[in-house]
C-alpha cells in the first residue's frame, strides 16, 4: 500500500480517500408534541424505504420518518405495517409525500430476530391472526419451523392459524394423520389449495373482519393464496426454485390488502429461517402445551426437560404419551437459544 502511495505521489495524482456512504439515521423519543395540521394514518405497505401511509380520506401517501420520531419503540423496527402513525404533507412539493413524526402505541406486532442484528424485526403491527402458510411439496412442509412461528404467535399476542396449502398435490388423510398433534392441542387447522380454490369459503368466513398477517416459507403459495382471496392476478407468483426447491423470494415488501368480506391480509416476504425474538432459554417449555400436565410432576424446578433425571416430561416422550418429533423440535429450539 505505501508503494502505492509513493507512485501517486510521483506523478502527482491524490490518493482516493475511500468513505462510508452517509445513510439517514432516524432518532427517536418517547414523548413530544407534534403540530397542529399533522395527519393521522395506518401504514399499509413498506417497499424499500419508502413506507406508504392510508389517510382518514383513503388517500395512500408516499412518506418516510423524520430525523426524529415520537414512539416508544425501541431496539425493534420504528415503522411497521399496521402501525397507526402522525404525518406532516409535503405541501410544497408534492401533496402525495410526506415525513411521518410520531408512532403510536402497539396493541400487539408479529416479528422476528434481524438476521445478523440483537434487534426486533417487526413484520407487522396491531393484528388480530397470523396465518402460517405451509404446503404439501414444492417445497414441503416444515413442522420445526411451524412451531417457531406458533410460538412467536402466543409469545406477541397473535392467534395463530396453520394452513397447508397445495392439497392438490397431495393426500388429505395423509396429512391430517401427520397433522393431527397440532388439532389436539386446538390451533385451527386448513387444507387448502390456493390454485384450485379448494377450502377457500372456510377461510374467507375465518378471516372476515379481521386483520390478518401471512407468513411461511417462499415458494408455498402466499400470493396465489391473497390472489384468490381478491380474486385478481396482481401479485406476481414465480415458479418455485427447482435448485434448491426452496422457493424464490416472490414478495419483497410488506403490503396491505383489503379482503372483499372487510378483512384485510398483510402479504410479507417468504421465509427460509425464522429467528424468535424475545424468548427466554428457561420458558422454551412453556409455549409447548402437551408438556404443561407433565412440568410439575418433574424432581427438579426448574427442568430444562432435556437431561435431568426423573424428568416427567421425558418419560412421557418414552411413554409416547408426548409426540416425538414435537419434543425434538422443543429441542432443536432450545439449543439454538442463547
Amino acid at each position: 500500500m505505501k508503494d502505492f502511495e509513493k507512485i501517486l505521489e510521483r506523478k502527482k495524482i491524490p490518493a482516493f480517500k475511500y468513505r462510508k456512504r452517509k445513510t439517514k439515521r432516524t432518532m427517536t423519543k418517547k414523548s413530544g408534541e407534534i403540530p397542529e395540521h399533522s395527519r393521522m394514518g395506518v401504514v399499509v405497505g413498506i417497499i424499500g424505504t419508502t413506507i406508504l401511509v392510508e389517510d382518514l380520506n383513503l388517500d395512500v401517501i408516499d412518506c418516510v420518518t423524520a430525523g426524529i420520531v415520537i414512539t416508544k419503540n425501541e431496539n425493534q423496527s420504528i415503522v411497521a405495517v399496521g402501525d397507526v402513525v402522525y404525518f406532516l404533507a409535503d405541501e410544497k412539493h408534492s401533496k402525495s409525500s410526506g415525513t411521518i413524526i410520531r408512532v403510536e402505541d402497539r396493541e400487539n406486532h408479529f416479528s422476528r430476530k434481524e438476521v445478523g442484528y440483537e434487534k426486533e424485526d417487526v413484520i407487522a403491527a396491531n393484528i388480530d391472526k397470523l396465518l402460517i402458510m405451509l404446503s404439501v411439496k414444492s417445497p414441503k412442509y416444515n413442522k420445526r419451523l411451524l412451531d417457531r412461528f406458533l410460538v412467536t404467535a402466543e409469545l406477541n399476542g397473535v392467534e395463530p392459524i396453520i394452513f397447508i396449502n397445495k392439497i392438490d398435490l397431495g393426500n388429505r388423510d395423509e396429512l391430517n394423520s401427520d397433522f393431527e398433534i397440532y388439532k389436539e392441542l386446538n390451533y385451527k387447522f386448513y387444507i387448502i389449495s390456493a390454485k384450485e380454490r379448494i377450502g377457500l369459503e372456510m377461510v374467507e368466513e375465518e378471516l372476515k373482519n379481521s386483520i390478518c398477517v401471512l407468513s411461511g416459507p417462499s415458494g408455498s403459495g402466499k400470493s396465489t393464496f391473497i390472489n384468490a382471496l381478491l380474486d385478481k392476478e396482481g401479485l406476481t407468483v414465480r415458479e418455485t426454485s427447482r435448485k434448491t426447491n426452496k422457493g424464490k423470494h416472490t414478495t419483497s415488501a410488506v403490503n396491505m390488502f383489503m379482503l372483499p368480506n372487510g378483512g384485510k391480509i398483510i402479504d410479507t416476504p417468504g421465509v427460509r429461517e425464522f429467528g424468535i425474538w424475545g424468548l427466554e432459554k428457561n420458558d422454551v417449555a412453556l409455549y409447548f402445551h402437551e408438556f404443561d400436565e407433565y412440568n410439575p410432576k418433574c424432581k427438579y424446578y426448574p427442568c430444562s426437560h432435556t437431561h435431568e433425571p426423573d424428568c416427567a416430561v421425558i418419560e412421557a416422550v418414552e411413554n409416547g404419551l408426548i409426540d416425538i418429533e414435537r419434543y425434538e423440535s422443543y429441542l432443536n429450539l432450545y439449543d439454538s437459544l442463547k
